[in-house]
């Protein structure tokens, strides 16, 4: 009869469902994300210029366990437009705004997204 060595067969399951809860983390992050730069761009100024602020939005998700989402339009002094917008003297900030009034759709959409894996 073979001996089971137990430790070694938690360990085994504890990695994978430790892979699985990664996976629908990094999913789950996809999506909240995704819709936190819809609404951002939806939100956002259109200018009269060829590359249009709203189209400029980006994520970042080479990190894991996090996402990024920010603007890539810069200015001819390579100033960050949203910086601009945001925080000037004259601007007209949305992208807190706009954060805090979707902020428990984006929270919906990742709980629903984990609900479904974990």
């Amino acid at each position: 009869m073979a001996k089971i060595n137990l430790e070694k067969e938690f360990h085994k399951i504890f990695k994978e469902y430790q892979q699985t809860v990664f996976e629908a983390t990094e999913a789950a992050l996809d999506k909240g994300s995704l819709l936190l730069q819809d609404k951002l761009a939806a939100a956002s100024p259109v200018g009269d210029g060829p590359i249009h602020f709203k189209d400029s939005w980006d994520r970042k998700m080479q990190y894991k366990g996090v996402r990024y989402v920010g603007n890539t339009k810069r200015t001819d002094n390579d100033i960050p437009l949203s910086s601009i917008i945001e925080y000037s003297r004259n601007g007209h900030p949305f992208i807190q705004r706009t954060f805090n009034q979707n902020k428990n759709e984006i929270f919906q959409v990742i709980i629903e997204e984990l609900g479904g894996k974990i």
